[in-house]
């Protein structure tokens, strides 16, 4: 084997290798944290609930939802969601 041989697979080695490594340690997390976007209470379901059913305040839970995407007409009150 010639020296131009070796010489081109140490390098294509070294090479590989360097990629290897550092796909192995990329930051899996995608980088800084995305902004905390405006946030409104809602209320919403806790169980499986049959039609006509009236709703009472221990089958209901609030949780944070993102403002902008907010449904018209959305409740974010348990009080105002109970037997309805």
């Amino acid at each position: 084997m010639s020296t131009r041989s070796i010489l081109i697979v140490v390098l294509a080695l070294v090479f590989g290798g360097t990629a290897a490594f550092l796909v192995a340690n990329m930051p899996m997390n995608g980088g800084a944290p995305a902004p905390k976007e405006d946030q409104v209470p809602v209320v919403v379901v806790t169980t499986d609930v049959g039609r006509f059913t009236a709703l009472r305040s221990d089958m209901l839970k609030v949780v944070n939802y993102p403002k902008n995407l907010l449904p018209p007409g959305a409740i974010t009150r348990v009080e105002d969601a109970v037997d309805r």
